[in-house]
């Protein structure tokens, strides 16, 4: 019995020695890799100390660790950066980025921009973004995606045509950046510029049910009704399956319309398709104003608008 466990314990010892072996070869790899680049020891350890920190929310050890390293990089204020956004310092923030000379990337700027437009501050977010191109920083897809959702009536128009505008420089208004697509269609539908909207929606080739949607609820908002009911038809034929925010847009506006018998075809469509399920527990509580709507439809069976 003895014997045995000396053995066990003999084997996890080798074990152990080869893995400690292995991490050495590794962790002298690593330093070779850096010394090579041309890249600082232990400013590359202390990036990883400061970001290990802030993952795990420690935002002031982080701070403490960056402020005692002796040769910082645009790696280092850019975590830092990163991390006061996510714990919603700004102010801390914007005092590193400020600072900063150079070394200001494409995430840095949209970290901040995203920041602005969660907290509804889109002047500032607009004004960043301006401020961006100014310093040669391109944007992104990520930049356009983050920024236009903060659009609302309160943007002026010409703003949203100018993110419009360097996005079509740089290509990100076609596909495979749908997601910017879409977030220019809703930002032209929220400053009440439909028509620009429909130019969007019209050259986007490969559509998708969220594509769809932005229109529609556009259309509803705007008391366009008929307009909204003729998109959901159209987005049925192309074979797009509609979500709890179709019908949300899509039954307000046949209400509008007072036109029962579509929207007895439109009640059956959402109880087949499980969307007045989830009303039924709750699940959606944008949809308390559609329930009501829907109380002075009569309900028919399961019908479905082709």
């Amino acid at each position: 019995m003895k014997r045995c466990c000396f053995c066990k314990a003999n084997e996890v010892r080798s074990r152990t020695l080869a893995t400690l072996q292995q991490l050495r070869f590794f962790q002298t790899r690593v330093d070779a890799r850096i010394i090579k680049t041309g890249f600082d020891t232990d400013t590359c350890r202390s990036n990883f100390v400061v970001e290990d920190l802030l993952r795990r929310g420690q935002v002031s050890a982080a701070r403490k660790v960056y402020d005692e390293m002796p040769h910082k990089n645009t790696v280092s204020t850019n975590t830092m950066i990163s991390g006061y956004v996510k714990s919603d310092d700004l102010s801390r923030a914007r005092e590193l980025f400020d600072a900063m000379v150079e070394g200001r990337t494409v995430v840095t700027w949209t970290i901040l921009m995203g920041w602005y437009t969660g907290n509804n501050r889109f002047d500032e977010a607009f004004k960043l973004f301006r401020e961006m191109c100014r310093s040669r920083t391109l944007p992104d897809h990520v930049t356009f995606a983050t920024l236009l959702p903060g659009c609302n009536d309160a943007v002026p128009e010409n703003a949203v045509g100018q993110v419009h505008a360097f996005a079509v420089k740089l290509g990100f208004d076609r596909n495979p950046f749908l997601t910017v697509c879409n977030v220019l269609v809703k930002s032209y539908c929220e400053v009440k510029r439909r028509d620009l909207a429909c130019v969007v929606f019209e050259q986007i080739t490969e559509k998708d049910s969220v594509t769809f949607n932005t229109l529609i609820t556009g259309y509803e908002k705007d008391g366009l009704y008929i307009e909204a009911v003729r998109l959901f038809v159209e987005m049925r034929r192309s074979g797009h399956k509609p979500s709890d925010f179709t019908f949300s847009g899509v039954l307000k506006a046949v209400v509008g319309i007072h036109d029962f018998v579509l929207g007895q075809q439109l009640h059956g469509s959402a109880v087949s398709t499980g969307f007045w399920r989830d009303v039924a527990i709750g699940r959606q509580a944008h949809c308390q104003a559609i329930v009501a709507a829907a109380d002075s439809i009569p309900h028919v069976g399961n019908s479905l608008v082709d």
